[in-house]
């Protein structure tokens, strides 16, 4: 799983570059649908579920994003989050973004959570890397966590 997630990391970027024509926001033509599918946990941790498969929808909102959707967490519980991004950085198919999100699914009714996010397009398809710091949620602590998405813009 490890070595799939490495390739397929290094491997997209470079077939991403060939399409230098998709300058645009991300966003920029109504919205996004996303699939969430994996996730990494720093260190040697082996109690954490990496398989976080989920649906989201992001919309876009003059110069911002709106996001919301559901994903299966790495405690196996289903997370359902709702927030805003913003496309920070962009150099040709490559994007940064933060979004802050209100993600349930965790410790606390309700956990705040503020990540960056890189997103790399090819035409109307994108895979994003979304990096979540290590959050403590009630008295669960998560170690920093790589998660792994990809979707298509509509």
């Amino acid at each position: 799983m490890k070595i799939s997630i490495a390739i397929t990391l290094l491997a997209f970027p470079i077939v991403g570059f060939a399409d230098d024509a998709d300058k645009e926001s991300l966003y920029s033509r109504g919205g996004a649908f996303v699939i969430h599918a994996a996730s990494h946990h720093s260190g040697n941790y082996n109690t954490w579920n990496e398989r976080n498969p989920g649906l989201g929808l992001r919309i876009n909102a003059d110069g911002y994003f709106l996001a919301g959707g559901g994903y299966l967490n790495s405690i196996n519980n289903t997370s359902l989050y709702i927030g805003a991004g913003k496309t920070l950085y962009s150099v040709g198919p490559v994007r940064l973004d933060v979004v802050g999100l209100l993600v349930t699914g965790y410790a606390l009714p309700v956990t705040p959570a503020i990540t960056p996010e890189i997103v790399v397009s090819l035409g109307k398809a994108f895979f994003t890397i979304t990096i979540i710091p290590p959050v403590k949620s009630g008295d669960i602590s998560t170690p920093a966590v790589a998660g792994f998405s990809f979707g298509a813009k509509f």
